[in-house]
């Protein structure tokens, strides 16, 4: 048995069909080995569609591009160039022409490249999303093996490629926060004592993890602390956050003095007043555990402890030889919680309006491993 798939398109009036071989497949008797496609012929597929596809989208906007926006006059091309693109099936080079402006209009430049300037972004927001993903759940090698395994990506993709896209996007996150505020509701108490309450219990808790640190440049090596939390509504719903704190050094410098003959002693003595300053000093802060239970509100601390878990301990410590930045952690750290929050392709949406939509909520996370 001999298969040939062909891809025909049609112009937007039906009038014009263009038709193209994609591949052809064969099969002999039946085995349940060449049941339906394989995973090779499946991404041969897709590379081949996702060429013929992107060839014809292109040469359409380039015809499209001719004229002139302003007179409707035909532009003059000056030479034809090439860009790279990374997509979800492949890498490809694309055409791209550069075009003279029009004289009926003052402009900057004598020439420019419609197609390059639509493109601004040289890998497609599906991959980007994808590669986002992955690294945020596993480390950035395991993210390339695997996304090759699966896609028709051999060798067109490396570990720091997926490290600079992740980090660009994290930055992009934190950018949209905005300048650090005080206080977030405008107006006085009086205005305030008015707003409705909301729905309790919200529960809100935080913890901490240490992350092992090197810097290439300094070659120091140490570890410093990364702040999760996490906060549950009355009706379950749940969301986390992070951030990398900064750097914590273990080291305690005793005075040799004579007259404090034991040094553990003092350490501890000097341990004990700090530990009743912040008692007193945080007093009203310090949760009343017994008015809580009375209430049916919750006590226990294991929320945030099994978030400190899978959020930390699973990508950036637990069999991981990886030493980390706090710039590079508190990125990925970013990343890391939309995913888990189920946010990121809803923020993928949100830059990218022709982005597919599908429900990320009822996609696995594997385990957040």
């Amino acid at each position: 048995m001999k298969i040939k798939l062909q891809i025909v398109m049609e112009s937007e009036d039906g009038s014009e069909q263009v038709i193209q071989e994609v591949t052809e497949i064969e099969r002999g008797s039946l085995q349940p080995e060449n049941l339906g496609l394989s995973l090779t012929e499946a991404k041969t597929l897709l590379q081949q569609v996702q060429q013929t596809l992107v060839e014809q989208q292109v040469a359409e906007y380039e015809q499209q591009q001719d004229s002139c926006e302003h007179c409707g006059g035909k532009l003059l091309h000056k030479d034809e160039r090439t860009i790279v693109y990374r997509t979800l099936f492949g890498k490809l080079t694309l055409p791209c022409n550069r075009l003279f402006h029009c004289n009926c209009q003052p402009q900057p430049t004598r020439t420019f490249q419609p197609l390059a300037n639509l493109l601004t972004e040289r890998t497609s927001p599906e991959l980007l999303y994808v590669e986002s993903k992955f690294a945020s759940l596993m480390s950035y090698g395991l993210s390339v093996k695997l996304l090759e395994e699966l896609l028709p990506l051999e060798g067109q993709i490396n570990a720091t490629t997926v490290r600079n896209n992740v980090q660009a996007i994290a930055q992009r996150l934190e950018n949209e926060l905005g300048e650090e505020k005080d206080i977030y509701i405008e107006g006085v108490q009086r205005d305030w004592d008015q707003l409705p309450r909301p729905d309790l219990p919200l529960v809100v808790g935080m913890d901490g993890g240490y992350v092992r640190y090197y810097d290439s440049e300094s070659k120091q090596k140490g570890n410093f602390e990364v702040i999760v939390g996490k906060s549950t509504k009355a009706d379950g719903t749940s969301l986390r956050f992070g951030f990398a704190y900064g750097y914590l050094d273990d080291i305690f410098v005793l005075a040799d003095d004579e007259k404090k003959p034991c040094p553990v002693a003092s350490k501890l003595y000097k341990m004990m007043e700090e530990f009743e300053t912040y008692i007193r000093n945080n007093e009203a802060m310090i949760p009343n555990y017994g008015e809580r239970w009375r209430y049916g509100e919750s006590i226990s601390s294991s929320f945030v402890e099994s978030t400190v878990n899978q959020v930390i301990s699973k990508r950036f410590v637990k069999k991981q030889q990886m030493r980390w930045t706090p710039k590079g952690a508190h990125l990925l750290l970013q990343i890391r919680i939309q995913v888990l929050n189920r946010e990121l392709r809803r923020k993928f949406q949100q830059w990218y309006s022709g982005l597919t939509p599908f429900p990320e909520e009822n996609i696995p996370l594997l385990n957040a491993a």
